[in-house]
């Protein structure tokens, strides 16, 4: 008699079908949400494309409109990849739910990647319908193809780090609070680092983030590797056009693509782990882990007493004292000691459950409100010497300045003779702040002199920045006023004071205009008084026929200049020439005759600023297309 029993091989699997169904069923308007979104913003474009393009639409247009929703995708990945980790996990946040999950014949690692891939599933499949509808309407797949493998891409980081943030806490509130953290932690960091800097350090300008901040903050980096096309201009019609063929995705965007694909396999073994070690009966607490607690308690005292520190000293001490160009160091100690106690205490509250935590982490709150105290500290007594610091001559690539009424130039390294010009002007700052001369009293003029603000911004040879702004009162009688002028007096600066925009010296001028604010009149130049008034302007510049007193009233001029090229466009700024002008006099010989024009001559002695006919609004009118014209080539070529 064989009493042999007949058993089954257990298999191992990561995956649970009944499992992944219940989840579908659970979770499905998620998806109908996901994917309505995705209609509008791509078939349905595409269609109105289409209308409107007739026999002009093609594989060109496709391209365009789906490169323009790249951004949009990362933004997309974002938030449904953080919403569909809450919704999937949420069973992890309660007791109840838990122990019965647990309870089931499945392994955490089958549990783990059931979710994991049923949510992955879900995104995919919202993403392939929107591929189908869509090359139902414009018949081209190349362009589909590529915007499935890069929203695909980035759901896979952001599913990735929101089951991260899932595996973290036990308390379902506390997830999307972590998920937003994470990806923002760094950059937050830096800019509490340079709000710092910009209330205790003289001049400290936040020169943006760098590139290792860039790539701890994946929204903002993805969303500009695949939106920038990294300044490639194809073309000039009087600004700069970034041609629509550049693609952004062989210019980083596939490299950033891969790299936070990588990452996202790292992250999800670290999830997998620490959903096997987690433990059931810590679900509903803020922290899944011990570990957690003093990450929590200290990184949100740490960042809310400084943040919350800063503020409260901005309408406390701030509002009262806003002549100082320094924060007033007793007042910011105390605000942020305060918001230090209050955040730190806060935090273990609620880690703990509990108003009874006092004697438990007084000691270490304490010893945290300390030390950012002494960071305060250190930062107003500038130890690494950051306010007094002057880039060496060698040490820089180029410095773009801006003093008053010069537009922003750049003198690059082969410029010694203006780039030691702005560094003297540096120096001599530092030196007038020394001896205390450059508090405000509240009013922009002084006696024989009036506050000005200088602005320097210095590229160097390691590719690193350094951003300096001050509003320092400038006197004649002052080392600072000669070293200003010396400055001005340089052919780059007084080029920038006369000319405004872009130009090339080896095309010839194409035409102009003289537009008068006081009358509203346009005299068009032909290109040879174009070409004339242009070569003029660059002759009074070689030959110092320009007004280079930093303190100097040049008053208004009610006219404007245009010159244009073939692929360039400037202004000729006549307030700053002197009267003795060959620019001048060529302007009033165009105005006075040549085409029976009765045109009233330019007035040698210049209309003072604010009087005659229009003279407020032409000022207004003249500077603010100035301004749009700089703004909108920095943009363009700079990427700012």
């Amino acid at each position: 008699m064989s009493w042999e029993v007949l058993t089954m091989r257990s298999v191992t699997s990561f995956f649970n079908p009944a499992l992944a169904r219940s989840d579908l069923r659970r979770h499905w308007p998620i998806l109908f949400l996901y994917t309505a979104i995705w209609m509008v913003a791509l078939p349905v474009q595409l269609y109105l494309r289409h209308i409107a393009e007739g026999a002009s639409y093609g594989t060109r247009t496709v391209s365009e409109v789906c490169q323009g929703t790249y951004s949009m995708g990362v933004i997309m990945a974002f938030v449904f990849g953080g919403v569909l980790a809450m919704a999937l996990y949420s069973y992890l946040m309660n007791g109840r739910s838990v122990g019965l999950i647990h309870s089931l014949p499945l392994k955490r690692q089958t549990l783990f990647f059931t979710q994991l891939l049923t949510g992955f599933a879900m995104l995919t499949a919202g993403n392939l319908l929107v591929v189908l509808v869509s090359l139902l309407v414009c018949g081209e797949p190349g362009p589909l193809l590529v915007w499935l493998a890069v929203v695909t891409l980035a759901e896979i980081f952001f599913l990735a780090l929101g089951t991260l943030c899932a595996m973290l806490t036990g308390w379902l509130l506390a997830v999307p609070v972590l998920y937003v953290g994470i990806n923002f932690l760094v950059m937050a960091v830096m800019q509490l680092i340079h709000w710092l800097a910009e209330l205790f350090i003289f001049g400290y300008q936040g020169d943006g983030f760098g590139s290792f901040t860039l790539w701890c903050t994946p929204v903002v980096q993805l969303v500009r590797r695949l939106t920038d096309p990294q300044g490639v201009v194809a073309e000039y019609v009087g600004y700069p056009v970034v041609s629509a063929d550049v693609n952004p995705l062989e210019n980083g965007g596939w490299q950033a693509l891969g790299i936070y694909a990588a990452v996202a396999v790292a992250i999800l073994a670290l999830a997998c782990m620490l959903c096997i070690r987690r433990r059931s009966e810590l679900s509903g607490d803020v922290a899944a882990f011990p570990w957690m607690r003093p990450v929590l308690r200290y990184g949100v005292g740490c960042m809310g007493g400084l943040a919350l520190g800063m503020i409260l000293y901005s309408v406390t001490f701030g509002l009262a004292r806003t002549n100082d160009i320094r924060a007033y160091l007793p007042g910011m100690l105390l605000c942020v000691v305060l918001m230090t106690l209050v955040c730190s205490f806060g935090m273990s509250m609620l880690l703990g459950k509990s108003l009874k935590i006092f004697r438990r982490t007084w000691k270490g709150t304490v010893l945290l409100a300390a030390l950012l105290a002494a960071v305060c500290v250190c930062v107003r007594m500038d130890v690494a010497g950051v306010e007094r610091r002057v880039p060496k001559a060698d040490e820089i690539e180029s410095v773009t300045a801006q003093c008053r009424n010069i537009q922003p130039f750049t003198a690059t390294s082969g410029d010694t003779e203006t780039i030691e010009a702005i560094r003297a002007i540096h120096r001599a700052i530092l030196e007038q702040a020394e001896d205390g001369d450059v508090d405000l009293d509240g009013t922009p003029l002084i006696e024989d002199g009036q506050y000005i603000w200088i602005r320097l911004k210095y590229t160097l040879t390691d590719g690193s920045t350094l951003e300096r702004g001050y509003n320092v009162p400038v006197r004649r009688a002052s080392a600072l006023y000669t070293v200003i002028n010396r400055m001005m007096s340089t052919p780059l600066a007084r080029q920038e004071l006369v000319i405004s925009g872009t130009a090339d010296a080896d095309s010839a001028p194409l035409g102009g205009s003289i537009y008068s604010a006081d009358t509203g009149d346009v005299r068009n130049l032909t290109a040879v008084e174009a070409q004339m008034l242009y070569q003029a302007a660059q002759q009074d510049v070689a030959q110092g026929r320009v007004i280079s007193d930093i303190l100097s009233d040049t008053g208004y001029s009610p006219l404007q200049v245009d010159i244009t090229g073939n692929d360039w466009d400037c202004v000729l700024n006549l307030d700053n020439f002197t009267d003795d002008a060959h620019t001048l006099e060529l302007v009033n010989r165009f105005l006075s005759g040549g085409d029976g024009e009765a045109n009233k001559p330019l007035d040698r002695e210049r209309t003072p600023a604010g009087s005659g006919r229009g003279a407020f609004f032409g000022a207004t009118l003249k500077h603010l297309m100035l301004l749009i014209r700089k703004l909108h080539f920095t943009y363009c070529v700079l990427g700012v």
